[in-house]
């Protein structure tokens, strides 16, 4: 993505929250209606950010895939076998693949120095290539699947996130005419701190290898990227089902599964239910349940739609045998920092071998960390753990 249109975003969002503040204010002295000096600069605020739309959406159709693909001439990979060679095919990391090979950094890619020095030299993967990955291997992260909030670092250093939590404050009760409370009800707002661990792992090949690599290279390149992620997702799995054991979020199971997920859907409260709510089930589990069918004798997974009573069904095989129903997008937080590559040229020469270093720093936090009550919660599971296993 390029500096200018993330700074364009950036004035954006700036200009908008602007004219929300001014609302804000307003709407916090008893929803008075704005004076002409909060409205003329309301207006001016939201005049400046719709200025900047027509030249986002210019720069936003340039950093689509198609675009760096075909309209800015990313070269397309001649792959090689035996003695034939096939039609042009596109490339998934024409970019990355030309580091690797020989070392070529990109002058519009941004690179850092991290691990530098002693003929190795750091790469940032483009995100047009990683957004490729993600169309080409949708399954590789559960918790993007499932519609978790994620918090990306487009730039560096990768420091520690804090997300406020919401944490909703008492009902409102009835009162006789011109009476009211007299005590606080306020919401109140926790702090998740979500800290980043460095995810990695290092391959080898020889320097020969570079000429007939071509072939080769991308599998190797998607192959790195998905244990790397996969990694990460096993990681964040592990936290979750800690988080929501620790705050109680766990229905009883028995040996009536459509039971449980009916109870499962049933237990997220009403300010975190909707479709979009989905399930989270390993392959096992999901076999176990796919074919069971409600009172009216209706299967309750759709496989053309990948749904389970409706809700979206996502795979995650680190869930073992536990089944997790909610909304994620309140449940789960993923934070990550740029995806980087590290080209060692030197530790190895004697061996006649290049090192590629693959590493990401990412972190998750769960609503459960911060509101440990378990009657409100977001996210559910299953408390047996051999559904399916």
């Amino acid at each position: 993505m390029s500096t200018r249109l993330m700074d364009l975003r950036k004035q954006h969002t700036n200009f908008v929250q602007k004219a929300e503040n001014i609302v804000s204010v307003a709407e916090r002295e008893n929803k008075r209606v704005l004076t002409e000096t909060e409205k003329a600069a309301t207006d001016s605020f939201l005049a400046q950010a719709k200025a900047l739309v027509p030249e986002i959406k210019h720069l936003e159709s340039r950093n689509t895939l198609a675009s760096q693909v075909n309209e800015d001439g990313i070269p397309l990979a001649f792959l090689s076998g035996g003695k034939h060679k096939s039609q042009a095919t596109e490339n998934m990391f024409p970019q990355t693949s030309k580091f690797i090979l020989r070392g070529e950094l990109p002058e519009m890619e941004a690179y850092t120095g991290e691990d530098g020095g002693g003929g190795s030299v750091s790469y940032v993967i483009p995100a047009y290539e990683i957004e490729r990955f993600i169309l080409a291997y949708p399954n590789f992260d559960s918790f993007a699947s499932a519609g978790a909030s994620l918090y990306p670092f487009s730039d560096f250093p990768v420091v520690d996130r804090k997300i406020p939590i919401l944490s909703a404050g008492s009902a409102a009760t009835t009162y006789a005419a011109g009476t009211g409370p007299n005590t606080s009800q306020d919401a109140s707002f926790i702090p998740l701190t979500i800290s980043h661990s460095k995810y990695a792992l290092l391959t080898k090949f020889s320097e020969e290898f570079s000429e007939d690599a071509p072939s080769a290279i991308q599998a190797a390149i998607a192959e790195s990227l998905a244990r790397v992620t996969m990694s990460q997702s096993n990681a964040f799995t592990t936290a979750m089902l800690a988080s929501l054991a620790s705050a109680g979020a766990e229905i009883a199971t028995g040996e009536d599964y459509l039971q449980l997920l009916l109870d499962l859907e049933a237990a997220v409260p009403s300010v975190f239910a909707n479709q979009g709510n989905a399930f989270m089930v390993s392959r096992l589990s999901l076999a176990a349940v796919r074919n069971l069918r409600d009172a009216q004798d209706r299967p309750i997974f759709d496989p053309q739609n990948r749904t389970l009573l409706g809700h979206p069904t996502i795979l995650n095989d680190a869930l073992g045998g536990r089944v997790v129903f909610g909304n994620f997008g309140t449940g789960a937080h993923i934070s990550r920092g740029p995806f980087q590559l590290l080209r060692l040229t030197e530790a190895y020469r004697e061996q006649g071998q290049v090192g590629i270093r693959y590493w990401q720093r990412s972190g998750a936090k769960f609503y459960s960390d911060a509101v440990t009550s378990g009657s409100n919660q977001p996210l559910w599971m299953s408390e047996s753990t051999d559904i399916g296993s």
